[in-house]
């Protein structure tokens, strides 16, 4: 354990991406903050395995983190948790929540496409800041104009 030195407030790096040592920790972590009502900053090492910007994923095109990406695969938590609860017969009820999470999204994208583009000056009403940096002089006109070999986003998880 660390300590962030200004603030003497613990400093703890989690290096396991196993979700069982991670639930465990977090419970002593949890039971420590509450007790002594001190906070606990916490850093996971991890990495994003999809795109930087968007569903298009220009990891693909550009390659330029292969051998990092096929290391982090390797330590997917995701596949580690899949095996324990299959392992626990609790796999059916991931199942089920996955399904509604997921007919939720498609059930919101759906009312999204059948509704309209908000109306430039509506959408500025909905704008809290009423006073911009005195370094904005313009803004630019709203487009709804988009580049018709876009790709359509894909809904799969980030």
């Amino acid at each position: 354990m660390l300590y962030v030195l200004r603030y003497n407030h613990l400093y703890l790096i989690f290096f396991s991406n196993n979700p069982e040592n991670i639930f465990q920790k977090m419970e002593e972590i949890f039971s420590y903050v509450r007790k002594k009502r001190k906070p606990i900053f916490l850093e996971f090492d991890t990495m994003r395995s999809c795109g930087h910007v968007g569903p298009e994923n220009d990891d693909k095109e550009f390659n330029y983190r292969n051998k990092d990406l096929l290391y982090w695969k390797k330590r997917d938590s995701f596949k580690t948790l899949n095996s324990l609860l299959l392992k626990s017969n609790s796999l059916k009820h991931l199942i089920t929540i996955e399904r509604s999470n997921e007919n939720k999204v498609i059930q919101a994208v759906q009312k999204a496409r059948k509704g309209s583009f908000l109306n430039y000056e509506k959408s500025i009403k909905f704008n809290f800041i009423k006073s911009y940096s005195k370094i904005v002089k313009s803004f630019s006109k709203p487009s709804k104009n988009f580049h018709r070999k876009q790709k359509e986003t894909k809904l799969n998880p980030y």
